[in-house]
């Protein structure tokens, strides 16, 4: 496997990435570019991946804003322990991120990540 690169990177370059991912925000109102505004933005590639992702700190938690990969071959298995790290440098004693698929919360529980609530919605 290649070296894993992190940068930090601009929000235009970051809403262009989250676009080109096709990332929909968990609620269905933000927007890659509201998204990518909201924190610190990263690229991450391996040499055959790249992913985005935005980061908000809220006291000891560092929240995933929006992440993202084009040509994704389990970037996120790579991209949550990066998270971490920058967690940690941080001073941060968790990361918590809301999402609608089923298998990123497969994977995060086997990485040590718990359920903490629910969000529901009825169209009106």
């Amino acid at each position: 496997m290649e070296k894993i690169q992190v940068s930090k990177v601009s929000q235009v370059e970051a809403a262009g990435l989250m676009a080109a991912a096709g990332l929909n925000s968990a609620d269905g109102i933000a927007t890659p570019a509201t998204i990518a505004a909201a924190g610190e933005c990263f690229k991450l590639s391996d040499g055959t991946s790249e992913g985005v992702f935005v980061l908000e700190r809220h006291g000891a938690r560092m929240w995933i804003s929006g992440a993202g990969a084009v040509a994704s071959a389990g970037l996120a298995n790579i991209g949550l322990p990066v998270i971490e790290a920058i967690a940690r440098q941080s001073r941060c004693e968790r990361v918590g991120f809301q999402t609608l698929r089923p298998g990123l919360v497969k994977l995060a529980k086997k990485q040590g990540y718990r359920i903490k609530g629910f969000i529901l919605e009825k169209e009106l």
